[in-house]
């Protein structure tokens, strides 16, 4: 199987959306572990805030994909994947995470 013939199929690339949308939300509730284990201060709710509100929008999103997907709207879930990205993005930078 090429990529050309998965590029083509809206299908395949809704469920490499949808599994890309896991490995975000894996990233943003797992990120307070690490800086907890790195930090040399205890973390505060302000620290951890920013990881929070991105594993909430990308939990909401990763449901409505599913859901979608039950339905056969793979272009709507290939939309709310990039939308949730751009979302995750305007969250780092209003929070300036290096």
């Amino acid at each position: 199987m090429s990529i050309r013939s998965i590029a083509r199929d809206i299908r395949k690339i809704s469920i490499i959306a949808i599994a890309i949308i896991f490995l975000a939300l894996i990233r943003c509730i797992t990120e307070p572990f690490r800086l907890e284990y790195y930090s040399t201060k205890a973390l505060t709710f302000v620290d951890i805030k920013p990881f929070l509100i991105g594993s909430l929008v990308t939990s909401l999103a990763l449901l409505i994909m599913t859901i979608l997907s039950f339905f056969g709207q793979y272009k709507i879930i290939n939309a709310t994947c990039i939308l949730t990205i751009v979302v995750l993005l305007i969250i780092k930078r209003i929070y300036m995470i290096p």
